[in-house]
């Protein structure tokens, strides 16, 4: 019995919380104050909010502005779920408020008036159900849209730790250069070592070839004073 119950409980919730972000309320717009269906959009600005609901509602036609006012009409909109077969005017207007983004529809049904709670019961539950798929179709895009910034964020975190690998092998490769140049110059002191040993022999026989000629050169001298 837990399941189901929670269940309800669920849906009930769904429910409520829906029932809070839509209401209805006699709203002014270009035609005069009509009674309208007020949804109020917590997951997007007024400008995000806008292209979602024009691409909503291409399936039933394209949204055109109403002159001198920041409306706009879907025109003979034929959408089954609030009036059947036949066809209305869908307006609506999207405003940017301080917490959320507010998305007024008047649906004006021709010779039934504009579409209410009371007298279009059925029709008003039809429009209910579409705003509420609206919403969740914004919710859905924004938690798409999210998604992609953090996948950003988590590619641009892999470039920076290959561009750090990058670095780590070019140090390592920067150490054994270093070591081999070391390797190398040690060597070379223990070839030049043995190179200045050789070239102090050098100088010490040279000494000796000098002190010889010397020694002669004195000789010739003093023969020649003779």
């Amino acid at each position: 019995m837990k399941a189901p119950l929670l269940l309800i409980a669920m849906t009930c919730f769904t429910i409520a919380a829906h029932a809070q972000r839509i209401s209805e309320s006699t709203m002014a717009m270009a035609y005069g104050s009509h009674n309208a269906v007020v949804l109020e959009v917590r997951d997007g600005d007024d400008k995000f909010v806008s292209q979602q609901w024009k691409d909503f509602l291409k399936t039933y036609g394209k949204l055109k502005n109403v002159k001198k006012s920041d409306e706009k009409v879907l025109e003979n909109a034929r959408i089954s779920q609030v009036h059947g077969s036949q066809s209305f005017h869908l307006y609506s207007k999207i405003s940017q408020l301080s917490t959320t983004t507010q998305l007024v529809v008047w649906a004006d049904l021709g010779a039934d008036g504009y579409l209410n709670g009371e007298d279009h019961p059925e029709a008003y539950e039809g429009l209910v159900e579409l705003l509420t798929e609206f919403e969740y179709t914004v919710r859905r895009s924004r938690a798409a849209l999210a998604v992609e910034e953090q996948e950003k964020i988590l590619r641009d975190y892999e470039k920076e730790l290959d561009k750090l690998a990058k670095e780590n092998d070019k140090l390592h490769s920067t150490i054994e250069k270093a070591k081999e140049a070391i390797a190398k110059a040690e060597q070379d002191i223990v070839t030049n070592l043995a190179e200045q040993e050789e070239a102090r022999r050098k100088i010490e026989t040279q000494e000796g070839t000098v002190e010889e000629v010397k020694d002669e050169y004195n000789k010739m001298k003093k023969s020649d004073k003779n």
